[in-house]
């Protein structure tokens, strides 16, 4: 496991307190899941000592019987390292108990509103703290006692109606703030578990400007507000914030004038920074945008979703759609700074993941043996987002498409071309769908499609396509074409941008790293691919 993949935590565990019904233990599985970490939950803990229920417990014991037990446990537990405890309740009650809990650890109150907590407990019975006529009454009295205790805590996270991952992803940017350099040769690209932590500081090294402009998905901001807002507060104080809708139909000319104006109504200088947080719609977007308005701003790019991370965001290139096809209209522009935060992939919905799947499988192809094996290796581990391995993915996948572009940034020599492997296909599926199909579902149906055409065009064997198509159904990814003629692909493909001297170049893998651009000066070929 490389270095970018060895997580370095601020804190040696992270210990969760609140009330009742605030969520200690949901969160706390999602967290020991993200981070391989074992969940401790110190009420549980309790109940298997004692093989009794809680409520068994205060019956025979009352609650000072239960409270010895619980600082039993807890003396116990607290120097572990790299663990999730779940507390009590009432268990920062004791002196005792936060002494032996604070030392190394990320003290985290997880908040909620009485009415809330209430809502949760409703259908609980094994709470006998509640016990009696009025238990929403006597939460509400329970909860007065403790606040004090809570609200010194140093981490407070809201839990108001919002998604366990959501939660787990804002207190784990509490517990890492790592970066690290992939590349300073023409372009920054930062990698690292809490790197947004440190777009102001990038924002001001690269001597950016006030007004700044911040491009964000309205989905992400809705899922890490708290966090997103935290990190960005410095830029704000000085810039506009403009959420933007994550679809294919705002890489329009009409969305692309609106935000011109607005740049032009806020008076943006040439030196004004552009942050686009986003995945690949709004990195097209965005970076169209910097690439234009005043012959160019300089951009931020922090990409929310795999597939960006690891492509739409590197490389510079730029666009909206135009005429029915994608990207038709942009530009070359690199972005002075992109932030690759895995935290953000914590919350993305797993199709999208799948999604961003398809273009790591595309750069282990490209790479070669060892990346497609790790793939193979650690694929359910990407899928649980284990964050290491998240991270280890995100950085070889973005290496490669680093590598490639440094080598060929203008798609000059062919070399870049190479990263267009399961693109004709995919992008001919992807419009003929009208985009139901997601980007990363189009270009999996396309690697197979580009693998099938290199066998029976004699480049590879049946291997290389089994192999492929069984990586794609591991990450449940479709490896089928829907139901499109042959002649609706090959007039999509005709269209392809790739298409040169009237003739179609498709990528064409031989085997795992070792992939060619074929002229093709027959549709034969393809026509033989498509009806399979």
């Amino acid at each position: 496991m490389s270095e970018f993949a060895q997580l370095t935590p601020r804190f040696s565990r992270v210990v969760l307190a609140g009330m009742m019904g605030s969520g200690k233990t949901v969160v706390g599985r999602k967290l020991a899941r993200y981070l391989g970490w074992p969940l401790i939950d110190t009420d549980a803990e309790i109940v298997r000592r004692a093989g009794m229920s809680i409520p068994e417990i205060f019956a025979q014991e009352e609650e000072a019987g239960f409270r010895v037990r619980e600082r039993e446990v807890v003396r116990e537990i607290a120097p572990r390292r790299q663990v999730i405890i779940a507390t009590g309740g009432g268990a920062l009650l004791s002196e005792e108990n936060r002494r032996n809990l604070h030392e190394g650890a990320l003290l985290v109150h997880l908040r909620a509103e009485v009415s809330t907590l209430a809502a949760r407990l409703r259908d609980k019975n094994d709470r006998p703290l509640l016990d009696g006529p009025d238990p929403a009454g006597k939460l509400s009295e329970i909860y007065r006692e403790r606040a004090h205790i809570y609200e010194r805590l140093p981490v407070q996270v809201v839990t108001d109606g919002r998604a366990p991952a959501a939660i787990a992803q804002e207190i784990l940017a509490h517990l890492f703030s790592g970066q690290a350099a992939l590349n300073e040769d023409r372009f920054s690209v930062q990698l690292g578990t809490g790197a947004l932590a440190h777009l102001p500081e990038r924002i001001a090294q690269h001597r950016m400007s006030p007004p700044y402009v911040v491009l964000v998905d309205r989905n992400v901001l809705r899922l890490s507000e708290g966090w997103l807002r935290g990190a960005l507060e410095p830029v704000l104080k000085q810039g506009v914030l403009i959420p933007v809708r994550a679809s294919e139909r705002s890489k329009s000319l009409g969305a692309a004038r609106r935000l011109w104006s607005e740049l032009h109504r806020i008076r943006a200088e040439r030196s004004s920074g552009i942050v686009v947080i986003g995945g690949g719609v709004l990195s097209d977007l965005g970076g169209f945008i910097a690439s234009t308005y005043k012959r160019g701003l300089p951009l931020v790019l922090v990409p929310t979703t795999l597939l960006a991370q690891v492509d739409a965001a590197i490389g510079g290139k730029t666009g909206i759609n135009f005429g029915g096809s994608k990207n038709m209209v942009g530009s070359f522009y690199l972005a002075k700074e992109t932030l690759l935060d895995p935290l953000f992939l914590l919350t993305l919905p797993a199709r999208q993941l799948r999604s961003g799947l398809a273009e790591v499988i595309k750069a282990a192809l490209l790479d070669g043996a060892g990346f497609f094996e790790f793939l193979e290796e650690n694929l359910e581990a990407v899928l649980q987002r284990r964050l290491d391995i998240l991270q280890e993915t995100v950085r070889r996948a973005a290496e490669i498409k680093i590598r490639i572009v440094l080598e060929d940034f203008r798609e000059e020599s062919g070399r870049r071309m190479l990263l267009n492997l399961g693109h004709t296909f995919g992008h001919a599926f992807e419009a003929l769908s009208r985009y139901r199909l997601l980007h990363g579902e189009a270009v999996a149906i396309g690697l197979v499609k580009a693998a099938q055409l290199a066998r029976i065009m004699g480049l590879s064997g049946p291997e290389l396509v089994e192999r492929i198509e069984r990586l794609l159904r591991r990450a449940k990814l479709p490896t089928r074409a829907p139901d499109f003629s042959p002649e609706a692909v090959l007039s999509q493909i005709a269209q392809d941008k790739k298409r040169l001297h009237n003739k179609v170049n498709l990528v064409l893998p031989r085997r795992i790293g070792q992939v060619e651009v074929v002229p093709l000066d027959s549709d034969a070929p393809l026509r033989q691919v498509l009806s399979k």
